[in-house]
């Protein structure tokens, strides 16, 4: 009798204490779609293409955006997810996961128990949820299926390409066509062997996301001067705009800002120069920790971040 009231006792505390890691899982996702959500300033009017395609769109078929690596793809899906509620009728629920972001949400498994958690709280009194990937896919259906034409819901997940191996990265669970009120929309790198699987399965509504254009970049850099107060002579500016030019990826643009904030107003021009690439930019910036912290260190550390599954995520 004692021995199956302490193993009852065990349960409980063991469910509450994964109730609790998905609940902080769950925020931390929230907290980073907020951060990067702030930050945007770029491709204003893709953002209109994409309203287009969720308003007229059939709930019935996903939503899949495509771009390669450094494209913006996670902040076009942060700012998505902030404004995607006002573009539909009705209390919105809103879920958001970018795969990636913790070694957690790499697991299909562990995502499916988040989203269950948070379908669960809004559209079912059954919060006690399987953990076994086949019941949780089945539960996620049947979570789906309850979901109310007053209350949608629209499901968000970045970069679902970066599943990890385990489970084989099972996207069966992507099944279509969606019940009524329920939109998924997804990301993927564009070339990735999970869009190639995603457009034959579950054919979904492609979107590229596109080059940013010269008004985006201008606005951005000047956007982030003004945060940041800082003013360059203007053929510093040109300089920094026609390498962004060359490049119109935002992490590129990202990146030559940050090396930007090195340059000094009296710099005699052309003193300086940016590479027109990712690469030739990083391989500068080795360059310089190399001559700051000794070539066998910055090696090391590089080799142990090139080496890593999941390269670097929050934990």
């Amino acid at each position: 009798m004692k021995g199956n009231k302490a193993k009852g006792s065990f349960d409980i505390r063991r469910r509450e204490a994964s109730r609790m890691r998905i609940q902080e899982e769950i925020h931390r996702h929230v907290n980073h779609g907020h951060t990067l959500e702030n930050k945007h300033v770029l491709r204003e009017g893709f953002l209109g293409e994409m309203r287009r395609a969720v308003e007229k769109g059939s709930s019935l078929r996903p939503i899949l955006l495509l771009g390669p690596p450094g494209w913006g793809k996670s902040t076009t899906m942060a700012r998505l997810a902030h404004l995607a509620p006002s573009w539909i009728t009705g209390a919105v629920k809103v879920l958001v996961c970018f795969v990636g972001l913790t070694g957690e949400s790499r697991n299909v498994r562990l995502v499916l128990q988040n989203l269950c958690v948070q379908l669960a709280e809004t559209y079912s009194h059954h919060t006690d949820l399987s953990e076994g990937l086949p019941q949780l896919v089945n539960e996620f259906h049947s979570l789906l299926g309850q979901v109310r034409a007053d209350s949608p819901v629209i499901v968000v997940l970045d970069g679902i390409d970066a599943l990890s191996e385990e489970h084989g990265a099972d996207l069966s669970w992507l099944s279509t066509p969606l019940p009524p009120h329920v939109h998924l929309i997804l990301s993927a790198t564009t070339d990735s062997a999970c869009a190639h699987t995603l457009q034959k399965s579950v054919q979904p509504t492609v979107l590229s996301l596109p080059p940013l254009s010269p008004d985006d970049i201008t606005k951005a850099l000047e956007h982030q001067l003004q945060t940041d107060h800082r003013r360059l002579q203007d053929w510093q500016f040109q300089l920094l705009l026609q390498a962004c030019l060359s490049c119109p990826s935002p992490l590129y643009l990202e990146a030559v800002y940050a090396e930007s904030v090195l340059w000094r107003s009296f710099s005699p021009q052309g003193s300086l120069g940016l590479p027109p690439d990712l690469g030739g930019l990083y391989v500068g910036l080795l360059a310089c920790l190399e001559r700051a912290h000794g070539e066998q260190l910055v090696g090391r550390a590089a080799a142990v971040i090139s080496l890593s599954r999941g390269g670097v995520t929050e934990e």
